[in-house]
């Protein structure tokens, strides 16, 4: 059952319980290893978590979830509007009411609104530029503070590591870093999981003191093979300060020596989001964003504070709705992330 504060809101807002559609054709579901996947961003392979079901036109791939009549289509980055426009059609045609794509950038949002679908900002996103990225200058100050405390003070190194050698430490640290977390629950499909059973092109990067493992991310490739993006960033409760910092510099290094031009850092929802966005909605999405209730179910403030200490290019993310964007959109959206479970 939800917390009471969650049921207080559901109801202030006029929202119905989720009902679970009974008998309905679903589509094919797919192995992970089966799906063909979108390679125009590293939020692509948000199309290999598992439980997801596929839908087919010309050679182009929609993977999305079911919940009760909602259909959330994740890593759709880079699709056409013809796939997007069919795919809609389908869900339509097996009584589907409300029809959700995540994530849209820029160039994203014509092919989804000629398909049919109304779009709203939803968050930023950080990305690092592989061919300038430095940790020198004074805007850096404060990463260099965190990357000498990390290196100096606690001996933190960063590594790759094969996944076979790093699943029994990781699973542990992953699970006790999700215990140590208000919103405890995985963030539905908007976060992969760590892919331990199936590592597919994931790569795993480190930060060990002594050989303890106290931090790692997920790499996931993307930008067309020009890039990659981080996908799970899992620490321990008690690692030391600059862990994460000291990753995460690692990765860009590394990449940028492997000849990659672009990192994603991910997105930080509700980043930037306000009244110009949408006249309701923007408004309870800068509440959620700015205000204690919202960050006591996800620290929306703390992730973007933490992002832009490497001084990211900004890019916004958009949600794709159909027949509307409206607070059940946002509602449906959010159920699926896994804020009101």
């Amino acid at each position: 059952m939800p917390p009471a504060g969650l049921r207080t809101l559901r109801n202030v807002l006029g929202l119905p319980a989720a009902v679970r559609a009974r008998g309905r054709p679903r589509g094919a579901r797919l192995a992970p290893e089966d799906r063909q996947i979108s390679t125009a961003h590293p939020t692509g392979y948000l199309a290999m978590e598992p439980g997801l079901f596929s839908h087919h036109h010309e050679g182009d791939h929609v993977h999305y979830a079911l919940s009760g009549r909602t259909a959330f289509a994740v890593g759709v980055s880079g699709i056409g509007s013809q796939t997007l426009s069919g795919f809609l059609r389908s869900r339509r045609r097996q009584g589907a009411n409300r029809v959700l794509l995540f994530p849209l950038f820029g160039a994203d949002r014509g092919a989804a609104v000629e398909a049919g679908f109304e779009t709203i900002r939803v968050g930023q996103e950080a990305s690092l530029d592989l061919r300038t990225f430095s940790t020198t200058g004074a805007p850096m100050a404060d990463l260099r503070q965190m990357l000498n405390r990390a290196e100096t003070r606690y001996g933190i190194h960063v590594r790759e590591e094969k996944a076979e050698a790093i699943v029994p430490e990781a699973s542990l640290l992953h699970a006790r870093w999700l215990q140590s977390r208000a919103q405890s629950k995985t963030m539905g499909l908007l976060v992969g999981s760590p892919g331990f059973s199936r590592p597919g092109a994931r790569r795993y990067f480190a930060s060990r003191v002594h050989n303890k493992l106290v931090a790692f991310v997920t790499v996931v490739p993307g930008y067309c093979g020009r890039g990659a993006g981080i996908d799970v960033l899992a620490r321990d409760p008690e690692a030391p300060a600059g862990a994460m910092e000291r990753l995460l510099v690692g990765v860009a290094q590394q990449l940028a020596g492997e000849g990659l031009e672009r990192l994603s850092l991910g997105c930080v929802p509700l980043r930037g989001v306000g009244a110009n966005d949408h006249p309701l909605l923007g408004r309870i999405m800068k509440q959620l964003h700015d205000g204690r209730f919202g960050n006591l179910l996800f620290p929306f403030r703390g992730l973007g504070h933490f992002k832009a200490k490497f001084q990211p290019d900004w890019c916004s993310v958009y949600l794709g709705a159909w027949p509307q964007v409206d607070v059940l959109t946002l509602y449906d959206g959010c159920s699926l992330w896994g804020l009101f479970r």
